[in-house]
Formats: C-alpha cells, structure tokens, sequence
C-alpha cells in the first residue's frame, strides 16, 4: 500500500476479479488462443510473492526461441499471475482486505488508511468513470463506479472485525470511505446531529434498524466457504456476502446473510445529468418487479428537486456524502410510511471521462 502498485494490487484483491477461481483459463491450459478479456490481469510486480500464482493450471513446456518464451505451439508465453482463490488462502480474505484494526486499504507503513475513494481516483488517475457503460459487460468490471460502490460497502462492512458491525456505525464509514481522507462521517438534519437509524422512525418493519448490524463480508461474489458461514451460530460471528447484481436484478449492489432476503440493496447511477424523477420512477418500478424490498440506498452524482412524488407510502431522503447534511425530499404521514429510499450524493469522481 505504500506505492501505486500495491493500492492496485488490493483493488484488485478485492475486487476478486483476478482470483484463481473467476479467471478464464490461459492458453497454455486450453491449448488456444488466449481470451480478448485480459483486462483484469496483475503484473507480478503489483503482487507480493506469498500472493502471486501463476495463471496457468497444468504443468506448461516453455521454450527459448529468438530470446522470447513460447509454448509449444509456438505461441508467445508470459508470465500473468493471479490472486488464489477464498478456498487456496483463506487468510488473504478474513486479514489482509480489512479487519478492526486496519481499514481495507491501510498502509502499514506510514500508519495511514486511505479511503477506498482515493485509492480509486489514483487508479484512476483523473480519467473519471465511464458514463456509458455497456449494459454486457462482465458484472465484475473493476473500472466501475459501481464497483468503487461495493469497495466502500465491503470496507465499512468490516471496522467492527468478524462480529459484524451495527447499521449507524456502518454507514457512518460507508459514507466516510466515500472521502478523499477516510474518517467517520456524521449526519445532520436541520443542523442537529441524528444516527442513520433516525431515518426510518415509524416505518414499518424498521424498528429493528438500531439493532440491525451488517456482516463482515467477502469480496464481491465471492463465498465464504461453509466452514466459515458455521462460525456464525458456534462464536457468534457474521459472516456475509456481497453481490454485484446481474442486470436483470434490477439493482447494482447487494448485502445478505445466509438467508436468501438481502439486507440491503443497492442502486447505482453514475450519470452526467441528476437522477431526476423519470429515473426514480423506473428504479421504484425495477425493485417492485423483482425483490420483495423496504429500504434502498441509491448512489449517485446528483439529485433533482422530486416535485412529482407520486408513491405516497414511500419515503425519499437525500444525504451529501460529503458533509453528511440530511434533507427530507418527501415523507409520508405516520402510519402511511412503508418503504424508503435514501440517496446518497457522492458528487464527481474525479474529471468527467473523455
């Protein structure tokens, strides 16, 4: 973490788009042409020793011809290594992404956590994310705001170590990785301050919501493997798993246990324009159709001023992830508040894409 190459190399950790196991195989495995998707490979140097496997997956016969490697087939080898995967190193994904004592991206070094906003801007490096996105592009892509998204989730998720962490103190660090220096944010609503949990008084089924803790969580789409999920009723451990959601389930990000009902869902816009009123409808429209929801956060560049509200039974609230300042866009009247939306204004990650 002390250089670019090491932040590189836990982005891409955790992003788990260059474990073992969610890799194509190579050429020299299938004895073809390699794949065009080779985007998420990490150069050895980007990688500690103890971390770096060799892509390949069988005993491979390189030869020395024109001081160049080439397989027997006389195609081009190199070198591509790759993280193992959550069964081959267990270590790697309960210690080294995160835990109480360190954030996900805490250099040792010069004892210092960088948010997981910053690590990506310096990946980056002022290109900005693409405001385009190809809707068949691999669910796992590493480059998206998206993913910067299920970063901050997966690191907040893990402050209070394998206990899980309470709801309020969790999203105070979600919104605090979203910084360009990590800290704890806090939230103010007509300039008091309130816990997150605030939010959803009188909202029904949500009086658990002080109570409720989000678990320490895998890498996204990755799994804990079941001797780890049984640590959950033997220590009173919570272990979780984060999902980058297909397309067709109708949101970004999501949070669950082992049951099958996600904790929490979340939606991702990265637009050039505010997600306006046209845009809510057809996000309320998406979770109605496929999930069986109360709550959800939606985070974006920006919002507009919601003068058409028409669901009456659901709440919208707005939160600027910079400062932490809470304004109601619209709340249902008492005993009519059945579900409830919270966006969260991240503003522009870095210059706008070219």
């Amino acid at each position: 973490m002390s250089n670019d190459d090491g932040k590189y190399a836990q982005l891409m950790a955790i992003s788990y788009t260059n474990a073992a196991d969610s890799l194509p195989p190579t050429a020299a495995a299938m004895d073809a042409p390699p794949l065009k998707k080779r985007k998420t490979d990490v150069g050895t140097k980007s990688m500690h020793l103890h971390f770096a496997n060799l892509k390949d997956t069988r005993l491979t016969d390189v030869f020395l011809a024109n001081e160049q490697l080439v397989l027997d087939n006389e195609k081009h080898w190199k070198t591509l290594c790759c993280f193992p995967g959550m069964e081959e190193d267990l270590l790697l994904y309960l210690a080294i992404l995160g835990g109480r004592s360190y954030s996900g991206y805490y250099d040792p070094q010069v004892q210092k956590a960088h948010s997981t906003k910053k690590v990506f801007l310096d990946y980056m490096e002022g290109k900005g994310f693409s405001v385009s996105e190809n809707k068949a592009a691999r669910s796992n892509n590493y480059k998206t705001f998206e993913n910067m998204i299920s970063h901050a989730i997966f690191c907040a998720s893990r402050r209070n170590g394998v206990a899980g962490i309470l709801f309020d103190n969790f999203f105070g660090w979600l919104l605090g990785e979203l910084q360009n220096d990590l800290t704890m944010v806090e939230m103010t609503l007509d300039s008091k301050l309130i816990v997150p949990s605030k939010l959803f008084d009188g909202y029904t089924g949500k009086k658990y919501m002080p109570s409720m803790s989000i678990p320490f969580l895998a890498p996204p789409n990755a799994e804990w493997p079941q001797r780890i999920f049984d640590l959950n009723t033997d220590f009173d451990c919570n272990f979780g798993h984060l999902v980058r959601a297909r397309n067709d389930e109708r949101c970004g990000v999501y949070v669950k246990g082992e049951e099958r009902t996600p904790l929490l869902l979340c939606e991702c816009k990265y637009w050039p324009r505010t997600v306006d009123i046209d845009t809510m409808r057809g996000i309320i429209k998406g979770l109605n159709e496929a999930w069986e929801w109360t709550f959800v956060l939606v985070l974006c560049v920006a919002s507009a001023n919601f003068r058409a509200w028409e669901e009456t039974k659901i709440g919208c609230v707005n939160i600027d992830s910079q400062n932490g300042r809470v304004e109601w866009k619209y709340q249902p009247e008492e005993g009519d508040r059945e579900k409830l939306i919270i966006i969260v204004e991240t503003g522009v990650i870095g210059s706008p894409a070219a």
